[in-house]
């Protein structure tokens, strides 16, 4: 690829050091900007500034700076002449550049300049990053940090992590740059100028650049065949527990691989016993303390027998944390210390929801209208679906509202077509792709959640095997309990009705029914068909409008009826079984009442919505892919709001013989400042031999916001 870069621009890179993060109240104290084109300083500027005030140990502590040599320095009204005077019209560029624009304009500067975000920059281009903080952008682009939290370091190291990431901009692909270039042409996207000029100078570079369709750039690897999985127990290869004890003896094979190594005898004791279950195929509970090293205890006779035997161990994990721990890095460092890096295959395998649909993607994409976080998230994902192989949501750095975007373009299995999709016909389903690749590993690592709703679906979400190890076994309960029950919270019914309809401006909706009013004006359908339509859509917009304030009432005033009959316990949350007695409470202190309110508006969603489904199915609809697209989400929306009704007027109004109940509240938990909304229910199942239901409806509490 032709290398481009932009020598005519002039960009100055800029930070300030503050007293604290309000700009109403704190001051600056130091200011640091560089200027400069392309790889070239053309000159720097540095001040500090009197604040005329004391501020806090942390902010001495972190930048360095203290009061004293702050007495002799200049006033802001004195530097600041000079320092718009350095800046001109050229591009500005900051890391949080929000941050120190507010604190500029709290001093009456507003500069009219492009500016260019290396926060915003990196989020675009580094999917992975665990942080973007300035200086863990640093480490992960390899650059060296000088003095950090200091005004004219930074601004430095912000320059150099700028043209990093220019690089990085300049390498995409020009059809998926013109792209993005594009769809934010009415935006006000602060980077569109960049991207812009990045593509300008790539067509003069290369006119005749021509590539194939964005979407087929991405390079799937080749599969194995499945592995066999029916031998006997009298066809096992057994494994040898001595050649298995010297592997980790000192002076064994990980001892000469790993120079941290530790010879552990209870790691030994523990690998002896599991490789011993597996050769006589009994069940083992091991009771393994912190220090054990117990992930290699029982990697080690899994890996061996699985190669040796040509059958699949399935390893079972509490998080997707551990499972990713032990696919990139435990089981590598294993396999190469063993000599067997690519002979030994091993996969993670997680729930449906963490995978992209591509089906779903493409249909997000023919959105009529976007809300800023939509846009973000939408411009992210071009960009990451141009790289991955595995659709894995785990290769994104998602913060909780783009987390929320995801469920409208996960792989859900309500709205899957299967086989009828043309993306798994062509074999680019990631679903399916890993699902194949799990068929062909002989170490398929899965979390509780998985391996539970595994079990629920009669092995049809994990290939088949004979071997299970259960990692953290003693969350098992907690997790089995979470799948086999309910969550309903307020937040959770909110964003449901956000995905019917959600108001972004005053004329402007998002979700299915603003989907399905694009769609009716791209079809030819009779006057009184399309008035049909646009009435159930009018009246829906205004029922889930309307829904949103007897949510807010009946937790609020569910609320209400757990603290009058529970005692606070400090931090810990307020639990109430809802027992006969309790229900009969809840009629005589009018929990009832506002249940019956929010029921009536979402059985005349319901309604709406089946009416409108049979609106559009006997409409005169093209059978395109966008049509059934469109028909397979609303079947969704439509089959996850009966569900919805149905399990809450389980909760309230009609619970089932065979369930458990429970409304429970923490207050200050970190699920509300996560969400800013009150919160719902979680479900604890009843774990018997009898396979009862239970489902737990907890309540949590917060200042009411509008609806997601």
């Amino acid at each position: 690829m032709t290398e481009i870069h932009m020598p005519t621009e002039t960009y100055v890179s800029f930070d300030l050091e503050t007293t604290g993060l309000d700009p109403e109240k704190d001051n600056i104290i130091e200011i640091g900007a560089v200027k400069f084109r392309g790889e070239e300083t053309l000159d720097t500027f540095h001040t500090l500034v009197n604040p005329h005030t004391d501020f806090s140990y942390y902010v001495k502590r972190l930048t360095g700076i203290n009061s004293r040599e702050l007495e002799s320095a200049p006033e802001f009204s004195d530097v600041i002449g000079e320092f718009t005077s350095f800046v001109d019209d050229h591009i500005m560029i900051g890391q949080s550049l929000k941050f120190d624009l507010k604190f500029l304009a709290a001093q009456g500067i507003n500069p009219t300049n492009n500016f260019y975000d290396t926060l915003d920059m990196a989020k675009l281009l580094l999917s992975q990053v665990a942080s973007y903080s300035l200086g863990s952008l640093a480490v992960h682009l390899k650059i060296t940090q000088d003095t950090p939290h200091r005004a004219l370091p930074d601004a430095l190291l912000t320059r150099d992590v700028f043209l990093a990431l220019l690089k990085r901009a300049e390498h995409l692909d020009p059809e998926l740059i013109s792209h993005i270039v594009n769809l934010t042409a009415s935006t006000g996207w602060t980077l569109r100028p960049l991207f812009k000029k990045i593509y300008q100078q790539k067509m003069q570079g290369s006119p005749d650049w021509k590539d194939t369709p964005i979407e087929s750039k991405r390079k799937f690897t080749a599969h194995y065949p499945p592995l066999r999985n029916e031998k006997t127990s009298e066809e096992i290869t057994p494994l040898d527990i001595e050649y298995l004890t010297g592997i980790l003896e000192s002076g064994g094979a990980l001892d000469k691989a790993l120079p941290a190594f530790e010879h552990r005898e209870g790691q030994i004791s523990m690998m002896r016993e599991i490789a011993r279950a597996m050769n006589t195929e009994k069940h083992l509970i091991v009771e393994a303390g912190t220090g054990t090293g117990k992930s290699i205890a029982y990697l080690l006779p899994a890996a061996i027998f699985a190669s040796r035997n040509q059958t699949p161990v399935v390893i079972s994990t509490n998080t997707i944390n551990l499972q990713e721990q032990l696919i990139d890095k435990d089981i590598p460092i294993l396999t190469k210390a063993l000599g067997l890096s690519g002979k030994i295959r091993a996969t993670a395998l997680k729930g449906r929801n963490n995978y992209l649909c591509l089906r779903r993607w493409a249909s997000f994409q023919q959105k009529q209208t976007f809300s800023g976080e939509e846009m973000s998230f939408l411009l992210r994902l071009l960009i990451w679906t141009q790289s991955t192989t595995s659709g894995d949501r785990s290769e994104l750095n998602l913060n909780w509202t783009e987390d929320s975007i995801w469920q409208q373009v996960c792989a859900q299995s309500d709205n899957c077509l299967t086989k009828r999709c043309s993306y798994h016909q062509r074999g680019d389903c990631f679903l399916y792709r890993i699902r194949q690749k799990a068929a062909a590993a002989h170490l398929v690592v899965v979390n509780h959640a998985l391996l539970t709703s595994d079990l629920t679906t009669e092995g049809k979400l994990i290939p088949s095997y004979n071997y299970l190890i259960i990692d953290e076994a003693h969350h098992l309960e907690e997790r089995v309990t979470e799948q086999l029950g309910f969550r309903i919270n307020q937040y959770s019914i909110l964003k449901h009705l956000g995905l019917i309809s959600r108001r972004i401006s005053k004329k402007a909706h998002s979700g299915l029914l603003s989907n399905i009013s694009l769609q009716i004006r791209s079809n030819s359908l009779s006057p009184a068909e399309r008035r049909q339509i646009e009435q159930k859509i009018s009246e829906l917009e205004e029922y889930v409008e309307d829904s949103s304030s007897h949510i807010y009432d009946f937790f609020d005033q569910a609320l209400l009826f757990i603290e009058h009959n529970t005692k606070k316990q400090g931090d810990y949350e307020r639990r109430l079984r809802l027992t006969p007695v309790m229900r009969t409470q809840m009629t005589e202190e009018g929990l009832l009442l506002p249940w019956q309110k929010l029921k009536a508006i979402l059985t005349d969603i319901e309604t709406t919505l089946k009416q409108l489904h049979f609106a559009i199915q006997d409409a005169p609809f093209s059978d395109t892919p966008d049509y059934v697209n469109l028909m397979t989400e609303f079947s969704s929306i439509s089959q996850s709001h009966t569900k919805l009704l149905y399990e809450m007027n389980s909760i309230i109004s009609e619970p089932e013989e065979n369930s458990i109940y429970w409304l429970t509240y923490r207050e200050n938990s970190g699920d509300n400042s996560q969400s800013s909304l009150p919160q719902g229910n979680s479900s604890f199942p009843n774990l018997t031999p009898t396979n009862d239901n239970a489902s737990n409806n907890s309540s949590t509490h917060n200042s009411p916001t509008s609806p997601p």
